[in-house]
């Protein structure tokens, strides 16, 4: 669990970062700073391929941020469990995070944040889980919160759905070689 209230915690720290300390030339010191991070096909085109990573820390608000966190302490604990500890939850996590923005590189032309492409890949390797262990139990659950999900996503125009399809896909692939190659079964 240390892991997942950490992930939460450096989440929290890098929201309220541009708050407590001014960054940019003007203007809004907050626009400024996750700009710097986001997924940007132009940047990463031109070779910024952190932004891969770093667009996973960065949320566009304050909702967004609590919606990100509160998923991830949900389904965290549980993905920990399944994946035995923090290395294959770390892995899965930021694979999956990876996974989703690059999905949304290649699908959506828009600069996006967030943490629910990697939430996605959690909810991916729990997918996996199910089908691995033949629990239908957990494979009906996740395939309701997927259905929220899509329906919630294609109901708002501001919402990553390619990064969140990339996340789920990026950790069902990343939890299906653990599990099949005996590292966690």
């Amino acid at each position: 669990m240390d892991i997942v209230v950490g992930i939460i915690a450096l989440n929290a720290f890098i929201f309220v970062l541009p708050y407590i300390y001014s960054f940019g030339p003007g203007g809004s010191s907050f626009l400024y700073f996750i700009s710097q991070g986001w997924k940007s096909n132009s940047e990463i085109s031109d070779g910024e391929y952190f932004r891969l990573l770093t667009a996973t820390f960065l949320h566009g608000g304050f909702f967004h941020l609590f919606v990100n966190m509160y998923s991830l302490f949900q389904i965290g604990p549980i993905v920990l469990a399944a994946f035995k500890g923090p290395i294959w939850f770390s892995v899965i996590y930021l694979g999956s995070g990876i996974f989703g923005n690059l999905f949304s590189f290649f699908f959506n032309p828009s600069p996006s944040v967030g943490a629910s492409g990697a939430i996605m890949g959690l909810m991916g390797s729990l997918f996996s889980y199910g089908v691995y262990t033949g629990n239908y139990s957990i494979l009906s659950s996740i395939f309701l919160n997927l259905v929220i999900i899509a329906l919630y996503g294609l109901s708002t125009s501001y919402i990553d759905n390619w990064g969140h399809f990339g996340g789920f896909i990026g950790g069902f692939l990343i939890a299906m070689i653990l599990l099949y190659s005996g590292l966690v079964a």
